[in-house]
């Protein structure tokens, strides 16, 4: 809040308007309002460049690591705004802009350099890459030229999820006798591509018995199963 007497018993100044008794310079000389950390850790695939966010995995981006950043940062100022400009892959200086007090007044800017140490940790993702691990089965039966169109969109939309979901990325087609499998290396991936179809193209499927999986990467237990699509 404004004070009425305007003098800053700090440095003296009598033209500047006060805040707890303090002109604006003054106060911020004793209170760190704005904390910004000099370091932070992310650990990510140093192969596929995905990083661990809440031991969830995201595609790598200098965005994430922003919002990691803005996580940590701890301010006392009223609406704040971050602005990021990053020296290299390594380094990162963060300007927060806000106010002391509630209704506006007082503009406040803070800056400070964070320092990013990456930590690898190879992804379950790419440690199955090339090994036809799968959790789900997807036949595609009927027409050859439908089969081709309905794979073309399958695949298609199997792309588009990757860029938001690294496990995505497994998946691999089998030509067989009786038509195209394909298999899906994360079951969610799998089922939401086959709502895609179901909702947007009117796509039925059947679904097979559930079989369990004696290994899993991510350390849970998931059952295998295998759709059918015919057109």
């Amino acid at each position: 809040m404004v004070m009425a007497r305007r003098f800053c018993p700090k440095c003296g100044s009598t033209d500047k308007d006060m805040y707890k008794g303090f002109c604006k310079e003054c106060y911020l000389e004793t209170h760190e309002v704005v904390r910004i950390p000099k370091k932070i850790v992310v650990t990510r695939c140093p192969a596929c460049k995905s990083i661990y966010v809440a031991n969830k995995l995201v595609p790598g981006s200098r965005s994430v690591i922003e919002k990691m950043i803005k996580k940590k940062v701890e301010t006392d100022l009223f609406s704040p705004s971050y602005s990021f400009e990053w020296e290299d892959n390594r380094a990162v200086n963060v300007t927060v802009t806000g106010s002391l007090d509630p209704e506006g007044f007082f503009d406040v800017s803070v800056s400070g350099r964070v320092k990013i140490e990456y930590k690898d940790r190879t992804c379950w993702v790419c440690s199955k890459k090339g090994t036809q691990y799968y959790e789900v089965e997807v036949q595609l039966r009927g027409d050859p030229e439908e089969i081709k169109e309905v794979l073309e969109e399958m695949l298609g939309y199997t792309e588009i999820l990757s860029r938001y979901h690294p496990e995505a990325e497994l998946v691999y087609t089998k030509e067989v006798k009786e038509g195209i499998n394909v298999y899906y290396g994360y079951k969610p991936i799998a089922l939401r591509v086959l709502n895609y179809l179901h909702s947007e193209k009117g796509l039925r499927y059947t679904a097979s018995e559930a079989k369990m999986i004696r290994y899993n990467p991510r350390g849970r237990h998931v059952t295998r199963k295998s759709y059918c699509i015919r057109v």
